[in-house]
């Protein structure tokens, strides 16, 4: 066979099914973590923090515009802490929600 008809088909076919079952888990686990934010409380703490050159570290919590205006609240708990941070070159590290 010249041209794989059926095989590539088929590759389509499960390419076309994966998608359609993804195509919900986006929206789902946006929800997801639109009715959890309002109710965090956190504790975010760094006791050392070391960074050279670009690198770039963040403590604290950080949300998307879109999950702060759908929040609805479940109340929940949460602490990050790292006893030392050191970050190099263009790295990046975020301790938080």
């Amino acid at each position: 066979k010249l041209f794989p008809v059926g095989s590539t088909r088929r590759k389509l076919v499960e390419l076309e099914i994966e998608g359609d079952a993804a195509a919900g888990t986006d929206s789902v686990l946006s929800e997801a973590v639109t009715e959890k934010i309002e109710g965090i409380t956190g504790r975010n703490y760094v006791k050392d923090i070391k960074g050279e050159e670009m690198a770039r570290v963040r403590v604290g919590n950080e949300w998307s515009e879109t999950a702060l205006a759908r929040s609805t609240g479940i109340a929940d708990r949460t602490a990050n802490l790292a006893d030392s941070v050191e970050a190099k070159g263009t790295s990046a590290v975020y301790i938080g929600n």
